[in-house]
């Protein structure tokens, strides 16, 4: 009978503990931020996936606008520049991808962007003016209207061929820790970079420095 009296205290205190030890003020864990949701303006890899050619190889590139500012996208790998430009506005996200094909007979074997040594250069545009809004050119005829220009938009110029910058204290696509990579398959990479508020201050003090300098080589 002591046995059994024992065991069903030891039951009703372990059942009453974590009532007495609750404390009402206690802060609740903290839950991680969740991910922003960022629109998509152009086809997304997953909606590209179904459309790859066998065969062929798929170099994804993903930029995400988190700023608080428009963006034009430029980039080129070392095989060449991509005619696209991308434009996003804050909280949409574009995709364009540079498609290889394995041609071991003129040297062309690294066909996957693995890693970013691979890239050529990057442009940001900021806060230029949205597609089709552009003025008209300086005695352009009706409806001609100028394009990005180096010297009257505010950019950021980023070249891979000088080398890469790791742990930079600045915001450049050349510093891998700001990429995300992911590697679907032995045909398919995408690169992910998120444009922050930080980049938009690096155009413009790259802009502002390089207007200085052609101020200066002009007098």
């Amino acid at each position: 009978m002591r046995t059994k009296i024992c065991t069903s205290l030891g039951a009703l205190l372990l059942f009453l503990a974590p009532l007495g030890c609750s404390d009402p003020d206690a802060p609740s864990p903290e839950q991680p931020p969740a991910e922003p949701e960022f629109i998509d303006v152009t086809e997304s890899t997953e909606e590209h996936i179904e459309k790859e050619t066998p065969g062929c190889y798929y170099n994804y590139f993903r930029f995400q606008n988190a700023s608080d500012h428009t963006v034009y996208i430029g980039f080129a790998t070392i095989y060449g520049w991509e005619s696209t430009v991308l434009y996003i506005r804050p909280g949409e996200q574009a995709t364009h991808w540079v498609v290889l094909e394995r041609l071991p007979g003129i040297g062309l074997v690294d066909v996957l962007v693995t890693d970013l040594s691979m890239m050529g250069f990057i442009q940001f545009w900021v806060n230029a003016p949205a597609p089709n809004e552009f003025p008209p050119l300086g005695g352009g005829k009706p409806g001609q209207q100028r394009w990005l220009a180096d010297d009257l938009d505010t950019m950021a110029l980023y070249s891979f061929y000088e080398g890469l910058e790791y742990d930079s204290p600045r915001a450049t696509p050349k510093d891998p820790a700001r990429w995300t990579f992911e590697r679907f398959s032995d045909y398919r990479v995408r690169w992910t970079y998120r444009i922050t508020n930080e980049d938009h201050d690096e155009a413009v003090r790259q802009t502002l420095e390089r207007w200085a300098d052609r101020d200066e080589e002009e007098k």
